[in-house]
């Protein structure tokens, strides 16, 4: 089995407006970005701007929000937030050609008040996108999650 690449990225924990996010992201940025209420965090976060070191995970099994983020905790790890998926995005634009990647650290509340996660997606209209984790969603196995060694 390959070693889990690690990226180190200087991170600045803010949440840019939509039309910064459009700057940023010119291959396209869900438009529920637009009708965000809020990012919430799902426990205390350091949001001292640093740098950072991410890894990959891939849990290999189908999981909901709640499932792989105790998992992410249980094996020494904290899922990543929406502003260091940001960062590592445009640090890193060619990994998220590659793979769609997640970040369970944050949770964005639309104003129609659904729960999505912020997550990197190759589509060709569309790289920063917003994934619903309504009742019974659940994140295929090969999903890669973004996330930080405790």
């Amino acid at each position: 089995m390959a070693p889990n690449p690690r990226f180190v990225v200087p991170v600045t924990y803010i949440q840019p407006e939509f039309a910064e996010l459009q700057r940023r992201f010119p291959e396209g940025v869900h438009q529920g970005y637009a009708r965000t209420k809020q990012h919430l965090y799902r426990k205390n976060a350091d949001l001292t701007d640093r740098e950072v070191t991410f890894e990959y995970m891939v849990l290999g099994r189908q999981a909901n929000a709640d499932d792989a983020h105790a998992e992410i905790i249980r094996l020494g790890f904290r899922p990543a937030l929406y502003e260091e998926l940001l960062c590592f995005a445009l640090a890193h634009p060619e990994e998220r050609m590659k793979h769609e990647v997640i970040a369970l650290g944050s949770l964005t509340f639309l104003d129609d008040d659904d729960i999505y996660v912020p997550c990197l997606i190759h589509r060709k209209d569309q790289v920063l996108g917003l994934w619903y984790i309504g009742f019974y969603k659940t994140f295929p196995p090969e999903l890669r999650y973004l996330v930080v060694r405790e």
